[in-house]
């Protein structure tokens, strides 16, 4: 028996060397082939797990109104789960939702209920727990009757109602309702005639203005001073080319926002719903206002601004934002910062800050005391020893307009190296300085990382934002390749060992890179791509409303064939033949947006013309990746493409790859 057992226990040990063995193996980290990397002493490399798969993360802390109670998002084995602290008490309960990576919650008005959203039984459902027994009987309180709603204004008494938009009669356009707490008492308070954009609501619940589409690329803001609509009155005019964002009520008979209208940069302003006449409050001369905060319920104003055009500025307001700051005061800069929760008094804020993109922590910030208590970080923090920095600078194109772009550099590392020109998306869109997960993980497999803010990108002004209209796939491609030249030329990248990366609009670019200029890259990578510009146009998405002029001034109008025609000449679907080098294409299934039918023909075609290709599309995904499963998966396969194809690192396989396939896949 002795014997047997020995044998046995033998077996079982040479099982487990060879088993792990051949993890170590299989999952050993690949070292760069690219000589630059090769010789240098690069930041320890991080396992992809850590990057998208973290079981020790925990974020998102939330204060109640009244501030008894916080709750934030942590990871319990492959589950998200929600945990909640009694602040008197110090006790901690923990709700586990239904696909919890995709749920959300917030407070309810009385400072003890959580409203709890999730998808459960194939529908989304809206839950209310009670925070002082989160075991006890959960009571759905989901909107009755409506295929989708969106709500703009939530109940801050017990007599209150919801106010939600619909898209359910018209994909176009929107219908506004009230509902009781408890999801019953569906109630039209208005019927759209299919030119309101938007209704907005003041403080009180009750709604006051209204976008009106008048005519093609025309808009009005109408108010309601009686607010019963029966009294409408115009106040403002505003086309497609103009952005705004209503901060809404100031109590005053006035509203605040942040606007660009008559301007040639988003200032800080009030406006006068009586006369119609505009305050600028805060302005600057050469950049725009990119981000407001409001920490109060009871007196609610904007009480920070962040100035952007390169690295974040922040401005007090009020007081109250003031306040904040000073609390602040101490931290490392450049920082961001993003509001997680106040209490209804403003008394006490829970921020997310990241200093000099050191990954994020997670501040209580004391406003009537000044002070800050730091209550979590996310645990990627860890890692800030290994973490890149990323630079502003402003590139000249060739026709002399200068383009912004941010450039982030593998920590370690000195001379030309692989480089990721990362395009973003919209093309109404920029790229802010800010923490940002994909550009530390392309880092710290070895690549520069080059974000440019093309001809067409918002943030830097109306007039760069009007240089991009029908630019695409010509000016906006050439201030992207100028910058990669000019990354080149300073010896931040090697030539010959560049890769062109987007996703939406981005996607587009980094096709059209590779259509358009055969051996300027080395490889390209497509997410959710929108490849046909003129089937993306034909076919936009009914969501974007009645009116897509803030599209077709971009890229044109398919009803004017010349128009068309230039969508034909410049999509990269109709050049594939002329693409050398190595395509990674990836979409989600279910993309509401762009069709994954244009990257499925993409595909096709470069499969009938012989030319280097993969292709990945992901269940349970729609316009972008939201789940840890398919972050996972994803990103395996990029790091192995970019290392095959730029030279970069690779961690190789990663264990948490199976549950990505296995664990609800």
């Amino acid at each position: 028996m002795k014997l047997i057992l020995k044998l046995i226990g033998s077996f079982v040990l040479i099982f487990v060397v060879v088993v792990a063995s051949g993890y170590a193996w299989i999952a050993r980290d690949r070292g760069p082939a690219h000589p630059t990397l090769a010789a240098a002493n690069m930041a320890p490399l991080i396992p992809l797990r850590d990057f998208w798969a973290n079981q020790s993360s925990e974020w998102g802390y939330s204060l109640s109104p009244g501030g008894s109670y916080i709750a934030w998002w942590a990871v319990e084995g492959a589950d998200v789960i929600l945990k909640v602290r009694n602040r008197t008490t110090d006790a901690v309960q923990i709700i586990r939702p239904t696909n919890g990576q995709n749920a959300r919650h917030e407070w309810s008005h009385d400072d003890r209920h959580l409203l709890l959203t999730h998808y459960k039984d194939n529908r989304w459902s809206v839950w209310r727990i009670d925070a002082a027994d989160v075991d006890a009987q959960w009571i759905e309180v989901t909107p009755r009757g409506f295929g989708n709603w969106r709500p703009i204004y939530q109940p801050q008494a017990s007599d209150e109602k919801w106010l939600l938009t619909t898209y359910d009669r018209s994909g176009e356009f929107q219908d506004l309702y009230t509902v009781d707490q408890d999801g019953l008492g569906k109630t039209l308070l208005r019927r759209n005639p299919g030119n309101i954009v938007w209704w907005e609501a003041d403080h009180q619940g009750a709604v006051f203005l209204r976008g009106v589409n008048t005519e093609p690329g025309a808009f009005r803001i109408d108010y309601d001073p009686s607010r019963n609509d029966q009294s409408w009155k115009p106040v403002l005019s505003y086309t497609s080319g103009d952005s705004f964002w209503m901060f809404g009520d100031d109590g005053h008979g006035g509203i605040l926002m942040l606007s660009d209208i008559g301007r040639e940069y988003v200032a800080l302003v009030r406006i006068d719903l009586v006369t119609g006449s505009e305050t600028v409050l805060l302005e600057d001369p050469s950049r725009s206002i990119e981000n407001w905060y409001s920490f109060s319920d009871v007196a609610p104003a904007i009480d920070i601004v962040q100035f952007g055009g390169g690295y974040p500025e922040y401005r007090a307001v009020t007081p109250l934002g003031e306040a904040v700051l000073t609390a602040l005061e101490s931290l490392k800069t450049p920082f961001n910062m993003n509001i997680l929760s106040t209490t209804a008094d403003g008394a006490l804020v829970t921020l997310a800050i990241s200093e000099r993109e050191d990954s994020w922590r997670y501040a209580l910030v004391n406003t009537r005391e000044e002070s800050v208590e730091w209550i979590g970080s996310y645990d990627f923090a860890r890692h800030a020893a290994a973490l890149a920095e990323t630079t502003v600078h402003w590139v000249e194109a060739r026709d002399g307009l200068r383009i912004p772009v941010l450039l982030t550099l593998p920590k370690g590392v000195d001379g030309p190296v692989p480089m990721v020109a990362l395009i973003h998306g919209g093309p109404a869109g920029h790229d802010q300085w800010r923490y940002n997960h994909e550009v530390q993980f392309l880092a710290n497999r070895g690549y520069a990382v080059l974000r440019v803010n093309y001809r067409g990108s918002t943030g830097y002004g109306r007039s760069f934002e009007r240089a991009g209209d029908r630019q695409y796939g010509r000016a906006m491609q050439d201030d992207i390749q100028d910058a990669v030249q000019w990354a080149t030329d300073q010896g931040f990248a090697d030539k010959d060992a560049v890769a062109i990366m987007g996703a939406s609009f981005g996607g587009y670019s980094a096709m059209m890179g590779l259509a358009r200029d055969p051996g300027f890259y080395a490889a390209g990578i497509s997410i959710v791509g929108a490849v046909d510009l003129e089937h993306q146009t034909v076919y936009a998405p009914h969501f974007w409303g009645v009116d897509k002029t803030s599209w077709t001034q971009v890229i044109g109008d398919p009803d004017i064939p010349q128009d068309r025609a230039e969508m034909r000449a410049h999509s990269p679907i109709n050049f594939v033949d002329r693409i050398t080098e190595p395509v990674l294409l990836a979409h989600g299934i279910n993309d509401p947006v762009v069709d994954r039918a244009d990257t499925e023909r993409f595909e096709r075609r470069l499969r009938e013309l012989g030319k280097p290709h993969a292709a990945h599309y992901y269940e349970k995904e729609g316009h972008g990746f939201r789940r840890w499963q398919t972050e996972v998966r994803f990103y395996r396969v990029l790091e192995d493409f970019l290392a095959a194809h730029l030279g970069g690192r690779s961690g190789g396989f990663d264990y948490v790859e199976i549950g990505a396939e296995y664990l609800y896949p």
